[in-house]
């Protein structure tokens, strides 16, 4: 891999995910898988930048325009508001690569390295700001817009049955 095509596959990734905001509505599951095998998985929606939401069993996490924040926690709710707009669980931020914490800023976690067109997508390597020894790896399908596989030194994020909310003639568009 040269520094051209990486790039390249950066700008692509940039393109797309860019473009986010005009896709069409999205769900999916996420699986967090943590680093002793445990996985716990969440049904996710997105649409367009301010909307989304996220459950796992009795939880979730809403957010839109009119309300900011909701979070249901068993019987319990509680109302952020809009007090922190930019703010999305990690199994969120998969589908607003943009807004990830990879880019190597101030803020950040990690930095990329290196981009790699691949048969299923652009492959980004990155390491940690405060340890470089301590690599993570994320899988961006130009398909759909996000980013389908995120591993860290902890855990792995990984989308799986997405669909376009979308009808097309087959009924919804999916692709597990």
């Amino acid at each position: 891999m040269n520094g051209r095509e990486d790039f390249e596959a950066l700008l692509e990734l940039l393109s797309v995910a860019r473009n986010a905001v005009l896709r069409y509505p999205m769900s999916a599951v996420v699986d967090r898988t943590d680093h002793e095998g445990m996985t716990v998985s969440s049904k996710v929606h997105v649409e367009g930048l301010r909307r989304w939401s996220i459950e796992d069993h009795e939880d979730s996490i809403t957010c839109d325009p009119v309300d900011g924040c909701v979070i249901r926690t068993g019987h319990s709710v509680e109302v952020l508001g809009h007090h922190r707009p930019d703010w999305m669980p990690e199994e969120i931020q998969l589908f607003y690569p943009l807004g990830m914490r990879i880019w190597g800023g101030h803020q950040d976690n990690q930095r990329i390295t290196g981009a790699e067109r691949t048969e299923n997508g652009i492959r980004l390597s990155m390491v940690y700001l405060e340890d470089e020894d301590y690599t993570a790896e994320a899988l961006f399908d130009p398909d759909i817009g996000a980013i389908v596989d995120f591993c860290t030194a902890s855990e792995r994020l990984t989308v799986r049955n997405w669909r376009t909310d979308i009808r097309d003639q087959s009924g919804l568009a999916e692709r597990a």
